[in-house]
């Protein structure tokens, strides 16, 4: 059995770490964390910030997942694991349902009751929060965040970076843009361009981040 270190020790690695202790499958689990001096609240030893992660030698018989939430944050975290050699894990709740035909990238973690169907690809580093759909020939890029409760339905397109709300949806054939936000309860009908907020029903534009076009 290997152990389990995770990067971060804030409300999201509450739940992360629920989530390994119920898998049953780590002999230890611990935590790092470059801004909290301590972390009384979770049953978890702090083994205090990230050097001591990135600082174990190659072949160590750990494994880490980034436990933040900020996608942002996660991807950079995660780019430095895997550039000091350390090994990620992937989680994946005993009570989520994943089609065998599914793929589930390194460091994602799929949470209580997530459902991911058939030929669904989830990318590197995502966190599938508590309830969400994935349904069948979804692509998921690396380093997003479904929310509980969201739904994406068949053959959504997910590009890096986005971020579904709580119990947002995306309908079939839906393709959503990198970095993207999409807010709480919102129905994205057909596409979101890249660095935009949506809210509503349907989904409306609220704003966008300016693209630097380098003149």
């Amino acid at each position: 059995m290997k152990s389990l270190i995770l990067w971060g020790a804030g409300g999201h690695a509450a739940v992360v770490l629920d989530i390994a202790v119920a898998m049953g499958c780590f002999e230890s689990v611990a935590l790092v964390d470059d801004g909290r001096p301590d972390c009384s609240s979770l049953p978890a030893p702090l083994l205090g910030s990230s050097r001591v992660l990135l600082s174990m030698p190659q072949g160590t018989d750990c494994q880490f997942l980034v436990s933040i939430g900020d996608n942002q944050d996660r991807a950079r975290c995660f780019e430095a694991g895997l550039r000091a050699g350390c090994l990620p894990a992937t989680l994946i709740h005993p009570s989520a349902v994943v089609s065998p035909s599914a793929v589930i990238g390194r460091g994602t973690v799929v949470m209580a009751r997530a459902v991911i169907n058939a030929r669904a690809v989830i990318g590197q580093n995502c966190i599938v929060n508590t309830g969400a759909v994935v349904e069948h020939d979804c692509l998921v890029a690396d380093h997003v965040h479904i929310g509980p409760g969201a739904v994406l339905g068949g053959g959504v397109q997910i590009h890096p970076y986005v971020s579904m709300g709580l119990g947002a949806i995306a309908l079939p054939s839906a393709v959503i843009g990198d970095s993207a936000v999409i807010g709480a309860g919102c129905v994205v009908l057909d596409a979101i361009p890249a660095l935009a907020t949506a809210v509503g029903v349907p989904a409306r534009i609220v704003s966008r981040v300016p693209v630097y076009s380098g003149q």
